[in-house]
């Protein structure tokens, strides 16, 4: 499950769709999630994202941030940098420029 969440970070899959994927119940699926990573799914994706986010701003400086922000499928740059300062307490602009 790990593997599919994080190998396309454009797609979202929805608790019901992963959960009849595995063949799980939702709340096993979300019970189990939540004990062996610690966090619920949602918050799980949205973490590895703005953590794959975070080092293309850094290390990718010729990509423009709307184009990160849906390289981590985020359609909307407005709800990526609220994301990515909900995380990081910065803005994705800001964290670049103090990375120089």
């Amino acid at each position: 499950m790990h593997k599919l969440l994080t190998d396309d970070l454009t797609r979202n899959y929805t608790t019901e769709e992963l959960a009849k994927q595995f063949d799980l119940s939702t709340a096993t699926l979300k019970n189990g999630f939540k004990g062996v990573y610690g966090s619920p799914i949602y918050t799980y994706i949205r973490n590895s994202k703005m953590n794959v986010a975070a080092s293309m701003l850094v290390t990718d400086r010729k990509k423009r941030i709307i184009e990160i922000a849906a390289a981590v499928g985020y359609d909307n740059p407005s709800k990526f940098a609220a994301a990515f300062k909900e995380i990081f307490d910065t803005t994705p602009a800001e964290y670049r420029n103090d990375r120089r």
